[in-house]
């Protein structure tokens, strides 16, 4: 049998979950059986990209400018026309699509030129209680369309084909649950100096470190980590909050760290590419989110033995185990994430064992060649039954 040609389709190649479950299925596909590409849109400037890692583990990757982050219906419109002529143009066996607008519009142009089998990943569902309900309901009933020309619905977690089917977009049959994957040796494998790792960071040589991994985003709610910071602060004074990430809220967050007077206890890193040595440094691992898929930064986290305080949101309670691995939160209760994170910093057994609970929940569920072994297993079946029928 020839190769069959796979295509990815991403809004951009922003750092981000979605763009490293990406990249990590072409890199580790079977070169025998399939040939991987992305064709992505330009990623904003406020944006660290990872195109350099796409280059390489040599991913071809093509652009197109239409493509964008932001919503504007006459640029969806262009988006959506450029689609359909750069399938025509250049065929493939398979398109993937990631993330819900290039989901949407690359899907419906998909099935437009005659794309033989389309699939989707959700990585976090588009529509959420945090937006405006006639947005939400439009968002909704995109989706619906496009589940009816979709072979199979990838979801990261159980809890977002439970919301899918709960808003009638696809039947049960088209949805399978595949964990984004991550490269475990490399986050759990790691010696660090950590006195040394304080010192260029800026911390205290004995201070308690809670951190994140996230983006400087409304999505992850940067203000409640700062809420969370100055109610920690006021019974723990030498605790330091480190956020490693940048964003389009960058200006924001600086402004609110000034306003509550966290200028000795909040650290802002931006962007890194030493995130495995990084979270050597937290003791606790905390992320305020509105609204996730299942965020890979936990498995990551969970490699370092780190135990978590979290938002109970979409696939959250699929990681982070109630009282086991960590413990969870409403959206937008700092208090209760604040007590929390007091709790594990005043018990040191109870952080320790959540971490080492951790560590063994997070192998092999969240292995990075596994997950790509099962999506090869979706292709292969799709691609059969759109031969055969």
């Amino acid at each position: 049998m020839s190769r069959i040609r796979v295509l990815h389709l991403i809004t951009h190649l922003a750092v981000g979950g979605a763009t490293e479950n990406t990249l990590t299925t072409c890199r580790y596909a079977s070169p025998e059986r399939f040939e991987s590409a992305v064709l992505s849109g330009q990623t904003a400037n406020d944006e660290a990209s990872l195109t350099e890692f796409a280059e390489k583990h040599q991913i071809p990757v093509h652009i197109l400018p239409s493509l964008r982050r932001s919503v504007h219906p006459l640029r969806e419109l262009q988006a959506y026309r450029d689609l359909i002529a750069w399938f025509r143009a250049h065929p493939w066996d398979v398109l993937h699509t990631h993330g819900s607008k290039a989901g949407v519009l690359g899907r419906l142009a998909a099935a437009k030129a005659g794309v033989p089998v389309i699939i989707h990943t959700v990585h976090g569902w588009g529509h959420h209680a945090h937006m405006n309900p006639w947005v939400r309901r439009l968002y909704i009933l995109l989706e619906r369309r496009a589940a009816k020309v979709s072979a199979k619905i990838i979801v990261v977690a159980k809890a977002n084909g439970e919301k899918g089917l709960a808003d009638r977009i696809g039947t049960p049959e088209q949805y399978t649950v595949i964990r984004s994957g991550i490269d475990i040796a490399r986050y759990r494998d790691v010696e660090v100096d950590t006195q040394a790792l304080r010192c260029e960071i800026g911390v205290p040589p004995h201070a308690p470190v809670i951190g994140t991994v996230s983006r400087l985003a409304a999505q992850k709610a940067p203000e409640d980590f700062l809420k969370v910071a100055e109610i920690v602060h006021q019974r723990c004074p030498e605790a330091r909050f480190v956020f490693v990430g940048g964003g389009p809220m960058q200006a924001e967050f600086q402004a609110g760290i000034a306003a509550l007077g966290l200028k000795e206890t909040v650290i802002n890193l931006g962007y890194r590419h030493d995130i495995p040595r990084l979270l050597r440094l937290f003791d606790v691992f905390l992320l305020t989110s509105l609204w996730e898929g299942l965020p890979r930064v936990f498995p990551q986290a969970m490699c370092a033995g780190l135990p978590i305080v979290a938002t109970e949101v979409d696939g959250a309670s699929e990681a982070v185990l109630e009282g086991k691995t960590g413990f969870l939160a409403k959206p937008r209760d700092c208090a209760l994430m604040a007590e929390r994170v007091l709790q594990l910093l005043e018990d040191e057994t109870l952080r320790r064992e959540m971490g080492r609970n951790a560590l063994e929940y997070v192998s092999p569920t969240f292995c990075d060649r596994e997950m790509v072994r099962q999506i090869e297993r979706v292709y292969l079946e799709c691609y059969r039954n759109a031969k055969a029928g």
